[in-house]
């Protein structure tokens, strides 16, 4: 038989008895550890992500049709002026993609693909900016700069 063990209340506990209660208490103080994190998140964490949209598909469509009306619409083109017009498209594109990396550094926000953004309702309280003239304006700069 197994050593009893007298409580405060004198009555006499078995070893597995006290094993329940040692696991609610753990169960316990794992629940109030839970219930703490979650206060402190919804309660006293205020810092929340920053978002904001760029209309990428916009930008690349436009520097793409400029690129195809180079082109498309000079007639009897060769082959040089044909790669510089490529060439420029490439450059936009990568202008597009250091611009979009500083526009999200200096805002210190995430930014998303105004295409993958579903619900963005104007009157919302959550409305999400919209930083492409921001990112068109670092493009205009930066090939301003570069072309000097």
């Amino acid at each position: 038989m197994e050593n009893p063990i007298i409580s405060d209340n004198n009555s006499i506990e078995t070893p597995e008895n006290l094993g329940i209660g040692l696991y609610m208490a753990i169960a316990m103080s794992f629940l109030a550890a839970i219930i703490c994190v979650v206060l402190y998140h919804f309660l006293f964490n205020k810092s929340s992500m920053k978002l904001a949209v760029v209309d990428v598909q916009s930008i690349s469509v436009e520097l793409e049709a400029k690129a195809r009306n180079t082109i498309i619409n000079t007639p009897d083109i060769s082959e040089e002026q044909k790669k510089a017009a490529m060439a420029e498209y490439e450059t936009g594109m990568k202008s597009l993609q250091s611009s979009i990396l500083k526009t999200g550094q200096e805002c210190g926000c995430t930014l998303l693909i105004k295409a993958a953004v579903l619900n963005n309702e104007q009157n919302s309280q959550n409305h999400i900016a919209d930083l492409t003239s921001v990112v068109k304006q670092k493009m205009a700069q930066s090939q301003n700069t570069s072309g000097k």
